[in-house]
């Protein structure tokens, strides 16, 4: 999925979907827009996905991990 959608229709419509979703975001301060289309989790590669848009158990986990990680970056505190 990571491999064959950069730099292609896909791709586009993707990164500017994620541009419509951050201006309208700007309209409420308690939105935040995390973007992982875009900056997505170092560690997540096309071995974690089980097809073109889901993550598999070990994505999952890379990806709650990160997520994790970004919220308390954000200020904001999870529960586990």
């Amino acid at each position: 999925w990571l491999r064959h959608t950069r730099g292609n229709e896909i791709d586009r419509a993707e990164r500017a979907f994620t541009g419509l979703l951050r201006e309208e975001a700007l309209r409420y301060p308690n939105v935040k827009v995390i973007d992982f289309y875009g900056d997505p989790p170092a560690k997540l590669a096309d071995a974690h996905f089980y097809d073109i848009q889901h993550v598999n158990r070990q994505g999952a986990a890379i990806f709650t991990d990160e997520l994790a990680s970004r919220l308390v970056a954000m200020g904001i505190r999870p529960g586990r």
